[in-house]
């Protein structure tokens, strides 16, 4: 074990990153990846490799595949024992690829990615012939060209999937003729190929499905532009709204059904007789049921004069018929995100009569938000530095090797060694100066430290990317010090959500997952709360805006996204995961904390609200996710819905029992769902697992600065190489220590072969590794120490 722990270093931190791996590299990753053993002349060592670990490596690995074409080629085309390996490793090859291309496009604009996709199109085009070589008459073999030219096709129909699943993101695109464009080439490229085969048609709709939603595929089929990309000989001619509510249980079922049957039968009857069991209980979902399955579905029938409807509210609820004038209003004003709507339909019944003190603040917000206009709003940012600074202080006599300052804390007063600034647009950050001094009367692990607190060199705000720091003690022009003061803001403090961007965040005690679950909630809450009393929610908001419904409209989304990204979940599963947490919501489990009139009073309330309606949810989300799935399976083979037939498509593409594939295209592999491997989704499996299990994927996940920072090492080893065969010999080691780069390229010590812009990019990996690495520097050399 601490062999193959070596080898995961090794590989990871030194070999797959190397700019040209050598053949023996790739033979010896290859095989222990996917034979799971390592051989040498003496002896073979076997291994037993998960595939999640041996799909990690080699996704490594295949970022490099021009550099290894030949050995590659080669390894997929071995004996036809192997074949079925050899696909397994043809499908991570081609993820790579595609993750190679959307790496290109990250954190660009729709309108970037569409041109990007546009390009590879015209090349896909220019080499038509071999697309239909591909997809008609070559036999079932792997090369890299072949599986490449694959990968770059599924690259080109997943941004054309993500610029045109619904109405929203097509109104935010600037260039549509582009776009256009690009849908055009698109149909140019696969229409030919519907005579052979509907398999690209069918990655197509699965690519709706499960990275978005079934509703795609109907906004899809109605537009005459793009409909084409939805044949109906697929999907049919009826495309109905997901009937997910079916996952909260018998009361909606038997509500539901009661409703059907008692627009058949013409009574109300059934219906009458199911809620006479509990009215109460079965009012927020009596309330569903009307909104989705009447309201929405047959919206020719007025609810407010429908017998059926109106006999049963009469009985049971005749002091409640503002929530049916309500839901009527809101089914008229929806034109799309109907999932959406339905969902923060469920979590606002859920929120209003549920039972849990968990609950009660949040109904208390949507109905009186002013109250809360001095309240620590749970997902709210707050100054995170002064808090450090608080910790650090009061724990000033700590033995941790990683930050020991008993040496300095009688002569130095902490309140002088950290010293907090803020950008030019608010955000704070804290400036210090570590200095280690080993010396042998402190080989009993004692540091000394010793701070300055002042500027030294410039950087960018994660938050806006204004300069922070300075050079020579001097401040960049906007920084400003900083009193030590608590700067955490009460109310609600977030500012408009397109100036945030979608990486996954946390506060205090909540994991990512957890924190935008229940912003998401709290974005809806003040979503509905802006229709009762939008006066109130403004005077709560740090940030003003014209239109509050699109502000909370906009981070909804948003959160989602990052839901999604997180947990690598599609929309649906998405959609599901919050069902069943709103549905937790309505249970009456009890807590203590019902007010957040102090940051410690929001950490414990953020806490408990995790615990009782997340965690349990997402501890086996992927199967209970699952599972759900099944139940809507189940349910949709009791009605005519369309919607079972797309879900066999989306996740039963190809029944391969008893077919024999003969060309490359028909593999089902090859076009098998795969969600671009993510770095937070290992991380997020990662934590999953048992404590004992993946010890060395754990660590280095825990330390995944050092991973993230490998990136630089090919640019700043160019400079080192570059200097080291040029210049080493020359250059006293007094004078390289007073000699800064800068210098070097005025003086011409650095060759003018080595150009400006390789110049420039060496630079910026040396700073943005330093810059990102130097908080860790304690606590590597408190590990040093324990081997001195």
């Amino acid at each position: 074990m601490q062999k193959l722990n070596l080898f995961y270093l090794n590989v990871v931190e030194n070999l797959i990153f190397s700019s040209e791996p050598e053949d023996e590299v790739v033979q010896a990753i290859c095989e222990v990846t996917i034979h799971g053993r390592i051989s040498s002349k003496s002896s073979e060592q076997k291994f037993d490799l998960d595939n999640k670990t041996s799909k990690l490596l080699l996704q490594l690995l295949f970022k490099n595949y021009e550099k290894s074409l030949i050995y590659l080629n080669k390894w997929f085309n071995q004996t036809d024992e192997d074949i079925y390996k050899n696909s397994e490793t043809a499908v991570n090859f081609m993820i790579c690829v595609e993750e190679t291309l959307f790496d290109d496009v990250i954190n660009k604009s729709i309108d970037e990615e569409i041109n990007a996709a546009e390009r590879i199109c015209q090349f896909l085009l220019s080499g038509h012939h071999l697309l239909n070589f591909i997809l008609q008459d070559q036999t079932l073999c792997y090369n890299i060209e072949s599986l490449s030219y694959l990968a770059k096709l599924k690259f080109v129909l997943k941004i054309l999937v993500k610029a045109t699943n619904n109405q929203e993101t097509l109104d935010s695109i600037k260039n549509i003729s582009q776009l256009n464009l690009l849908i055009s080439n698109v149909k140019r490229l696969i229409e030919p190929t519907l005579a052979y085969t509907n398999t690209v048609f069918n990655f197509l709709i699965k690519e709706f499905v499960r990275r978005f939603s079934f509703s795609s595929v109907k906004h899809i089929s109605n537009n005459t532009m793009m409909n084409w990309m939805t044949p109906k000989q697929i999907i049919g001619d009826n495309l109905g709204i997901t009937e997910r509510y079916v996952l909260i249980g018998s009361k909606y079922i038997q509500i539901k059904r009661a409703i059907q049957n008692g627009f058949e039968n013409q009574n109300s009857t059934e219906l009458q007789s199911v809620l006479e069991k509990d009215p109460q209980k079965m009012f927020p979902y009596f309330l569903i049921c009307v909104f989705k399955n009447v309201l929405l579905m047959q919206k020719n029938i007025n609810v407010l004069s429908c017998d059926i409807i109106n006999v049963p509210f009469e009985r049971f609820y005749s002091n409640k018929r503002h929530y049916l004038q309500e839901i009527v209003q809101m089914s008229q004003q929806v034109s799309n995100s109907i999932e959406l709507n339905l969902l923060m339909l469920q979590l606002k019944y859920s929120i209003q009569f549920s039972k849990n003190v968990l609950i009660l603040p949040l109904a208390d917000m949507m109905e009186s938000p002013l109250k809360f206009k001095e309240s620590f709003i749970p997902c709210m940012p707050q100054d995170t530095l002064y808090d450090n600074l608080i910790a650090l202080r009061q724990n000033r006599t700590t033995d941790n090797p990683t930050l020991y300052v008993k040496k300095v804390q009688q002569t130095i007063g902490l309140d002088q060694i950290f010293k907090k600034y803020p950008c030019p647009n608010g955000h704070p950050y804290i400036l210090f100066d570590v200095i280690f001094s080993l010396m042998k009367r402190f080989l009993s692990k004692e540091i000394l430290v010793n701070f300055c607190g002042r500027p030294w060199v410039i950087t960018k705000c994660s938050e806006c990317n204004e300069n922070i720091g300075g050079t020579n003690h001097e401040l960049c022009p906007g920084n400003t010090r900083l009193e030590d003061q608590d700067r955490t803001l009460r109310g609600y403090c977030l500012p408009t959500a397109n100036t945030q961007n979608d990486n996954p965040a946390n506060q205090r005690l909540l994991n990512p997952a957890n924190f935008h679950i229940l912003r998401f909630i709290i974005h809806c809450t003040l979503f509905f709360a802006s229709n009762s009393k939008p006066n109130e929610l403004i005077e709560i908001m740090h940030t003003k805006t014209l239109d509050l419904k699109d502000f909370f409209w906009n981070y909804l989304h948003k959160d989602l996204r990052i839901i999604s990204k997180i947990l690598n979940l599609n929309m649906d599963q998405v959609f599901i995961l919050l069902h069943l947490v709103s549905d937790k919501m309505l249970s009456n489990q009890s807590s203590s904390f019902t007010k957040w009139q102090s940051k410690e009073e929001r950490k414990n309330y953020e806490r408990d609200f995790a615990e009782n309606f997340i965690d349990c949810i997402l501890a086996s989300y992927e199967q209970t996710i699952a599972q759900a799935s099944q139940e809507l399976q189940k349910e949709a083979k009791n009605s005519n819905d369309e919607i079972q037939k797309l879900y066999f498509i989306a996740y039963e593409i190809v029944d391969d029992e008893n077919h024999e594939f003969l060309t490359l295209y028909q593999g089902p592999d090859i076009w098998k769902y795969q969600p671009l491997c993510d770095y937070n989704v290992f991380k997020t499996k990662l934590a999953l697992t048992k404590q004992y299990e993946h010890k060395i994927l754990k660590y280095l996940v825990e330390n995944d600065h050092r991973i993230k920072l490998i990136k630089n090492l090919n640019n700043m080893m160019k400079l080192i190489n570059h200097i080291n065969d040029g210049y080493y010999k020359r250059l006293p080691k007094h004078v390289v220590k007073n000699t800064s780069i800068k210098h070097c390229a005025l003086k011409g010590i650095i060759s003018k072969s080595f150009e400006n812009e390789n110049l420039l990019i060496s630079i910026q990996a040396f700073q943005d590794t330093w810059f990102n690495s130097k908080q860790y520097l304690q606590k590597y050399a408190g590990r040093i120490l324990d081997h001195i």
